[in-house]
């Protein structure tokens, strides 16, 4: 158990990110999984700080990935999907409620 690899190592809290690297069909898959999780381990749901990129970095071209429900339960932020302010305007009123930068 995770629990177990947290107190040999000494750590009191362990905080996760989720990265599906785009692989989700819609929000609905997204708030499926999430919903899963917390049903089937609520530790582990409350360790998730974040969601990141969940659905297809190409907003434009996917105007019905909106993921306004799923950042009421977790920010969810994109990072391929940042390439200019526009992208950075229309994430924002997609419902995501981030970025996630990799320099």
């Amino acid at each position: 158990m995770t629990s177990d690899v947290q107190k040999r190592r000494g750590i009191s809290r362990w905080s996760y990110s989720l990265d599906f690297n785009e692989k989700c069909q819609g929000v609905d898959y997204l708030l499926e999984f999430l919903s899963a999780v917390s049903e089937t381990t609520s530790s582990g749901f409350e360790r998730i700080q974040y969601i990141e990129q969940p659905t297809a970095r190409d907003l434009k071209a996917n105007p019905q990935n909106r993921m306004h429900e799923a950042a009421k339960i977790r920010p969810v932020v994109i990072d391929e999907s940042l390439v200019d302010l526009e992208s950075l305007l229309l994430a924002r009123d997609m419902g995501y409620t981030g970025v996630a930068f990799k320099a």
